[in-house]
């Protein structure tokens, strides 16, 4: 296993925070992207943002823990599948 890279947040401080969950009764969203933190500083991801799958697993059936779990359990390469609510064009 590769030693962490120190010029990186580690996770879980450097993943967003998550709410919702089929535990839930609700979609999985980013709720707070942390301060300093990949998801921040690579600007393509949003609060509010939904979360459709994490590394190719869907995460509508997901609860809000196995979806953390996840994202902490990733490695240092996540694929997110997002739905967002983009700039409109009128």
């Amino acid at each position: 296993m590769a030693p962490p890279n120190p010029n990186l947040p580690l996770l879980p401080p450097s993943s967003p925070a998550l709410t919702g969950g089929a535990d839930r009764g609700c979609p999985i969203f980013i709720e707070v992207l942390r301060p300093g933190g990949v998801a921040e500083r690579t600007e393509a991801l949003q609060e509010g943002d939904q979360i459709l799958a994490i590394n190719g697993t869907p995460t509508d059936h997901l609860t809000h823990q196995e979806a953390a779990s996840l994202l902490q359990t990733a490695g240092s390469v996540i694929n997110l599948e997002i739905a967002f609510d983009g700039p409109s064009d009128g």
